[in-house]
């Protein structure tokens, strides 16, 4: 984990999915990631990311 003062880092774990789901899924948040703001994201494509990539 990195701390500073304002903000905690940690690795992402299994019981993150959901919330992260919502999030790839979020107009406000995907505009200012990686994804496009038209891509809508199933829980099961997040598992699947989870898997391949963690």
């Amino acid at each position: 984990m990195i701390e500073g003062a304002h903000v905690r880092l940690r690795k992402v774990e299994r019981q993150d999915l959901p919330l992260l789901h919502k999030w790839m899924n979020d107009r406000d948040v995907v505009a200012w990631a990686r994804f496009s703001p038209e891509h809508m994201t199933s829980l099961a494509a997040v598992e699947k990311w989870y898997e391949k990539e963690l």
